[in-house]
């Protein structure tokens, strides 16, 4: 009992074929999340039709990063904070803004719920966008914004 060469080619290429797919479902929904995010940044934060989307915090920080090409560090999963977070309601547009400046070049995830993030830009205060951020993500994050050229110990 032998296995034909025409079966071997038919069942690789049916494997090619669901490989190819899911590739392609995966960019489609990346390129509408990435779309979306861009609406978001560039919609004033007292607009009524500014929405919340329900997420668990740092999976969708990881995500926008991702969508966006910035580097990521650390993983939520890996720094204990992910597991125990809940969903919550975040307000995407002031994130969505740094990242469209061009201003985020680094993100760090490290543990209980702190993300660092390496902004390139000069010249804003560090503070209040890590509390303005905070308060978007309903203070289930904890952010800090560090300048270019600073260094974050964990």
């Amino acid at each position: 009992m032998g296995v034909s060469l025409a079966l071997v080619f038919h069942v690789t290429s049916a494997i090619v074929v669901l490989l190819l797919a899911g590739w392609g479902l995966r960019l489609q929904r990346d390129l509408r999340f990435l779309r979306a995010m861009i609406a978001f940044g560039q919609v004033e934060d007292g607009d009524p039709r500014m929405r919340r989307i329900a997420d668990v915090p740092e999976r969708f920080i990881a995500r926008m990063a991702r969508a966006f090409g910035v580097r990521l560090e650390g993983h939520p999963s890996r720094a204990g904070s992910s597991g125990d977070n809940p969903v919550t309601a975040i307000l995407p547009a002031p994130l969505a803004r740094m990242f469209l400046r061009g201003q985020v070049s680094l993100i760090q995830f490290a543990g209980s719920g702190t993300v660092v993030v390496h902004v390139a830009g000069r010249g804003f205060d560090a503070a209040s966008h890590a509390e303005l951020l905070a308060r978007s993500f309903g203070g289930s994050v904890t952010f800090k914004l560090l300048e270019a050229g600073e260094s974050h110990e964990p």
